[in-house]
């Protein structure tokens, strides 16, 4: 059953058996090795990681040339022109 949703079932039955708390413990040591608290606490954190993924995969867009406030892309296939907000690596 190992790999199954049916053996994750009974290994979490088990686990809670030994220890009611164990998954509220695993989500308070991981919200706090992240620094932050996680997503929940800083929606804006969420969104600026979200844009930085955007950016290092563009997924069959090529980059044209960058303005003030966008960077402007062609897709690869389609030759469509999109345009990405800008954000300031560094401060992110």
């Amino acid at each position: 059953m190992a790999g199954t949703v049916a053996g994750g079932k009974l290994a979490a039955q088990k686990i809670l058996a030994k220890d009611p708390d164990h998954y509220s413990k695993i989500g308070k040591r991981g919200g706090a090795a992240s620094g932050t608290g996680g997503f929940h606490y800083d929606p804006e954190l969420a969104v600026t990681a979200g844009t930085l993924g955007g950016y290092r995969s563009r997924r069959g867009h090529k980059f044209i040339r960058e303005t003030k406030f966008y960077r402007i892309y062609t897709h690869i296939k389609s030759g469509d022109q999109v345009r990405f907000k800008r954000i300031d690596l560094q401060n992110a």
